[in-house]
């Protein structure tokens, strides 16, 4: 199945119909992207495709700060067999 085609839409468009933009966004839970000059301009998102992307880029750096913790756990404590293998 093929994924859905994204919403798209001119910046004179959002100029005459941003309430139906707006709502859109909100229904369909999707970014809009709005153009100018058949370039890419900017992103409309409903508030919460905005959470959902916050909270996952939270749990990646999450993530990294306990992988680069532990990494830091594994040098200071030279008494780790793993440590005395690698010298």
């Amino acid at each position: 199945m093929l994924p859905d085609p994204p919403n798209i839409a001119g910046v004179s468009s959002l100029q005459r119909q941003a309430r139906k933009i707006l709502d859109q966004a909100k229904k369909e839970n999707k970014p809009i992207f709005l153009t100018e000059r058949s370039s890419v301009s900017a992103v409309i998102l409903s508030i919460k495709a905005y959470k959902s992307l916050i909270k996952s880029q939270q749990e990646k750096d999450d993530f990294w700060l306990l992988s680069q913790e532990k990494s830091l756990d594994f040098w200071n404590h030279p008494s780790n067999d793993a440590y005395e293998e690698l010298l």
